[in-house]
């Protein structure tokens, strides 16, 4: 019985290491691109090619919420009026979201996409503190209670 107890107290530290490196990942992402605008770019153009057929099959696995989320980063980063440290946020997370390389293999059942999950909230999170410090509202946008 310890060790069913001591693998279910793990799994949660297990997530929360698994969120953490997620963000850090996609902070030092969002750096390189920062730095190098023809990434940016770069990527940008691998997220649009890519974005949608990532979704169509894996979409069955997406809540709503999620979906959601995925939509407004995708408009932070195709939206004209958005600052540059935006797009490279939504960037960042939108390539963490359809790269093979992940914390969590997507594979996983039941887990493997908490590490997206907890990617794209973080940027989700941040991004809308950065535009409502501009006073732009993208289509879509969740309201702020």
């Amino acid at each position: 019985m310890d060790i069913d107890h001591t693998t279910a107290e793990q799994e949660p530290n297990t997530a929360k290491k698994a969120e953490m490196e997620a963000v850090q990942r996609i902070n030092k992402r969002a750096a390189v691109y920062e730095k190098d605008a023809k990434k940016a770019k770069r990527d940008e153009k691998i997220v649009q090619k890519n974005l949608f057929s990532y979704i169509e099959r894996f979409g069955k696995r997406f809540v709503k919420g999620l979906l959601d989320s995925i939509k407004f980063l995708y408009n932070a980063m195709t939206d004209p009026r958005t600052p540059f440290e935006v797009k490279t946020m939504a960037i960042a997370a939108l390539v963490y979201l359809i790269s093979p390389i992940d914390v969590i293999p997507d594979l996983i059942p039941g887990i493997g996409f908490a590490d997206d999950a907890a990617a794209i909230a973080a940027a989700v999170a941040s991004i809308s503190v950065i535009l409502i410090r501009h006073g732009i509202h993208l289509a879509g946008q969740k309201e702020q209670d």
